[in-house]
């Protein structure tokens, strides 16, 4: 029997506490050439951040070609503090920006925490 071929890494976005994602959606995460230094952030992270049940996820920017853009601040399984922008037409995530949050960015996602938590 021939082995399957490899499939793009698979997540699923946890029930939303903002009005971006409204139920849990399974998306692919595309990893193909990014704007970032994989070796400073891992795939993994991003996907923790992602999923986050606390993450701070905002309605999206303008469409562009029938994808959204979105801005999420999440925190990793670590306790690593990431800001996201991403874009996504619903079935798969394209990371455009990747970087620990700033000291206002951390101080927001720790008020909204203690809020949800």
């Amino acid at each position: 029997m021939p082995a399957a071929p490899p499939q793009p890494a698979r997540f699923a976005l946890p029930p939303a506490r903002s009005l971006v994602f409204d139920r849990q959606q399974h998306m692919d995460l595309d990893l193909i050439d990014p704007s970032f230094d994989l070796k400073k952030i891992k795939p993994g992270e991003l996907e923790e951040a992602l999923e986050d049940p606390f993450a701070v996820k905002f309605l999206p920017d303008v469409e562009d070609r029938g994808e959204a853009r979105y801005y999420a601040l999440g925190r990793t399984v670590s306790d690593r503090h990431l800001f996201l922008c991403f874009r996504t037409d619903g079935k798969v995530i394209r990371i455009i920006a990747a970087r620990e949050m700033g000291e206002g960015e951390r101080r927001f996602y720790e008020r909204r925490y203690q809020e949800l938590k």
